[in-house]
């Protein structure tokens, strides 16, 4: 009985573990000291997806496309670098897109997606700039359950101060409901994408980059603000509540980057491109 009392007081705390969100945290903060950030905007919505299905229009679930005007099917580096961009930075014609939220199968805009290029828990002087050309997804379209915090999570967001939860909470009044999803820091040095978009990147483990993928790269960071606060109604395109995931497609001026890189991240300054 002693035994049977333990392991319920253990399954108790498991779910407890589960359910209390993580915080309060300044997130917005943590993920913009050091290195630089700049705050982009949602340009249009399409069934596309370049990295998955590239040259099938209408073949993905929809997605909000923001950062490069000109995302669709049919990207490459190339094609977005004769493109425009809502980000408020120069240099950078990157294209980023998330499966759209649906409340009451009615789309929901963010108001703004504030994107974080930071060390991560690397030595941040060891940290090169993306390859030219690279590609990557992360998160997991599929998943049915909550995700790991520190690569999908929600959050109720004001004045920086978040509560980060695995699943979709519902936010109290002055508070945006808000979508972190980190993507991996760690480059195999070899290949810009692979057959699942993800084996060719890793994230750090104790601060350093596994042996197998040796060229410590900025943690790419996106922060999504939606003007509603939650809701049993919400879902994501991708399906359900947990499916939460991101897609980068470089498109930056190689120089640009490489200069933000050296001045930003690597002597650990803050560099905030963020309208106040």
């Amino acid at each position: 009985m002693a035994y049977v009392r333990r392991r319920c007081v253990f399954v108790l705390l498991g779910l407890v573990a589960l359910l209390v969100p993580i915080g309060p945290l300044n997130v917005e903060a943590a993920v913009n000291d050091p290195g630089f950030s700049f705050r982009c905007y949602v340009s249009h919505r399409l069934p596309d997806d370049p990295i998955v299905y590239p040259g099938l229009p209408g073949q993905s679930h929809m997605h909000d496309f923001f950062g490069n005007t000109t995302t669709d099917a049919y990207s490459t580096t190339d094609s977005l670098r004769s493109g425009t961009s809502n980000c408020t930075i120069d240099g950078n014609l990157s294209g980023y897109w998330i499966p759209t939220l649906f409340n009451a199968e009615q789309p929901v805009t963010a108001k703004y997606v504030n994107v974080y290029y930071r060390p991560g828990k690397k030595d941040k002087t060891k940290v090169k700039p993306f390859p030219a050309g690279l590609r990557m997804i992360t998160g997991n379209s599929r998943a049915t359950t909550p995700q790991k915090i520190g690569v999908v999570s929600w959050g109720c967001g004001a004045n920086g101060i978040v509560y980060l939860h695995q699943y979709l909470p519902n936010c109290s009044a002055g508070y945006d409901l808000v979508l972190y999803v980190w993507f991996p820091d760690c480059w195999n040095g070899t290949t810009l994408d692979s057959a699942d978009h993800k084996s060719h990147m890793a994230f750090a483990v104790n601060g350093a980059c596994p042996a197998a993928y040796p060229v410590p790269v900025p943690q790419l960071v996106l922060s999504v603000h939606y003007p509603v606060r939650g809701g049993s109604g919400l879902y994501l395109a991708s399906g359900g509540k947990y499916s939460g995931h991101a897609d980068f497609m470089y498109g930056w001026d190689d120089a640009v980057l490489a200069g933000l890189v050296s001045r930003c991240i690597n002597p650990g300054q803050t560099c905030r491109f963020i309208p106040q």
